[in-house]
C-alpha cells in the first residue's frame, strides 16, 4: 500500500509541475486547476500526518467518529483536496460558459 501511495504522490507532484508550467485554458480555469492540485497535495500531507500519528485522538470533541473518524479532526480537511480538484475546475468552466452567453 505504501508503494502505491508513493506512486500516486509522485504522479500528483508531476501534474503540479506541469500545471504550473503551462496550461492552455482560460485564466480562471488555469487558476482553478492549479488551486485544486495544490489543495490535493495539502490533503495528501494531512493524510500522511494521520497515518504518522497512528489512530490519532480517539476522544473526538464532537463525539461522532463517523464524521471526524478515529484519527480526529484531520479526516475532514484530508478529504477537501480531492473534492477541490473536482469542484474548482468545474466551477471555473461553468462560470466561463455562463459569461460567454
Amino acid at each position: 500500500m505504501g508503494v502505491g501511495i508513493g506512486v500516486i504522490v509522485v504522479a500528483t507532484v508531476a501534474l503540479n509541475v506541469a500545471a504550473f508550467r503551462t496550461l492552455d485554458a482560460t485564466p480562471s480555469t488555469v487558476l482553478a486547476i492549479r488551486a485544486g492540485l495544490v489543495l490535493l497535495l495539502v490533503g495528501y500531507a494531512i493524510g500522511g500526518a494521520i497515518i504518522g500519528n497512528g489512530r490519532g485522538a480517539s476522544n473526538s470533541p464532537t463525539g461522532d467518529e463517523s464524521i471526524v473518524g478515529a484519527a480526529g479532526e484531520r479526516k475532514v480537511p484530508h478529504g477537501v483536496g480531492p473534492h477541490a480538484l473536482q469542484a474548482l475546475p468545474l466551477l471555473a468552466m461553468l462560470l466561463a460558459l455562463g459569461s460567454a452567453m
